[in-house]
């Protein structure tokens, strides 16, 4: 495993199946993410305009590069159903040097 200063793991969570896949394949075909993946059925405890909220949610683990970053964040804003969307990025990814060069082939 090799560290690449690039790499970015971006999360977010969709409220629907279909919202997921409207994300995903529209970060996909835009060429602003080399995979995403979507977790189902996860339940989601926060605190909302000052309740107590329980949810359950599809979360989208998003494998881009930084310079992709801006981008997915305006589409995930323009597409998400959410009135807040999560977005949260992991910086500092180590990954195969095989996974790594198949990332940038298809993003650069």
């Amino acid at each position: 495993m090799k560290s690449f200063n690039e790499i970015r793991i971006v999360f977010t969570t969709a409220s629907t199946a279909e919202n997921a896949d409207e994300i995903a394949q529209a970060l996909l075909k835009e060429g602003l993410a080399a995979c995403v993946s979507v977790i189902p059925n996860v339940t989601s405890y926060f605190i909302w305009k000052g309740s107590l909220d329980v949810s359950s949610e599809f979360i989208l683990k998003i494998k881009t590069f930084e310079d992709k970053i801006n981008l997915i964040e305006q589409r995930i804003k323009q597409l998400s159903n959410y009135e807040l969307p999560e977005i949260l990025v992991l910086h500092d990814i180590a990954s195969s040097e095989e996974y790594y060069n198949w990332m940038k082939n298809l993003l650069f």
